[in-house]
């Protein structure tokens, strides 16, 4: 389980019982907000303040962004079946 932190900056882990792993993406991340795992086990985050998406490895170590000025505020992010990535932005 991944917890997006919007005002602590960062995502934390947790197992499937709840039980409270790591922090990941700390000090990397400015209001992130909806997060999604791909089909590589890839985490995406919509960092809002930044305005960019941000893509880190299952064990939470960055991997690329993209979005810069394209987006204001990107809020939410999905994968589709076929690999395509969705965002969306507030504004």
């Amino acid at each position: 389980i991944i917890v997006s932190e919007c005002h602590g900056n960062r995502m934390s882990v947790f197992d499937r019982n709840g039980n409270f792993i790591r922090h990941i993406a700390q000090n990397q991340l400015n209001r992130p907000e909806l997060i999604c795992v791909d089909h590589f086990d890839r985490i995406l985050v919509a960092d809002s303040n930044q305005q960019i998406i941000k893509i880190f490895s299952s064990d939470g170590h960055f991997i690329s962004q993209f979005g810069q000025k394209m987006m204001i505020c990107p809020y939410a992010v999905a994968v589709d079946s076929y690999g395509r990535i969705l965002v969306t932005d507030q504004h």
